[in-house]
């Protein structure tokens, strides 16, 4: 998990990939964490990619090395998480977030907790 990591943090930034019905949809985003055994990643509850991912949990994150062929994918399992710890840790890693909500109690702040299924590394 922590070679992961690194190599998302590298890229500065990566894709989620989600399911709307039969359209397939990509975002960036930029702020993710892990304890080790999920990833964590941050969206608001007003935002069309909260939906999509309540709708169908199975999500792909991919990113891709500035300047290299160095890319990554990894299907994801995501679910809610409410524990606290989570968004700390998020929080901790991508202070910025605390620019986007009103902390850690923000009622629009969803942490999703992601369970990787696979992943392919080139």
């Amino acid at each position: 998990m922590e070679d992961i990591i690194k190599f998302i943090k590298e890229c500065k930034a990566f894709w989620v990939n989600t399911v709307s019905g039969n359209e397939p949809n990509s975002r960036p985003f930029g702020a993710i964490s892990t304890d080790g055994k999920y990833l964590f990643i941050a969206t608001s509850k007003l935002k069309n990619v909260y939906n999509e991912i309540i709708n169908n949990p199975n999500i792909m994150i991919s990113c891709l090395k500035a300047g290299t062929r160095d890319w990554l994918r990894i299907n994801c399992n995501a679910s809610v998480s409410n524990n606290r710890k989570d968004k700390e840790l998020l929080f901790n890693d991508f202070p910025i977030l605390y620019q986007r909500y009103n902390g850690l109690d923000d009622p629009n702040l969803i942490v999703f907790k992601l369970n990787v299924l696979k992943y392919s590394r080139y």
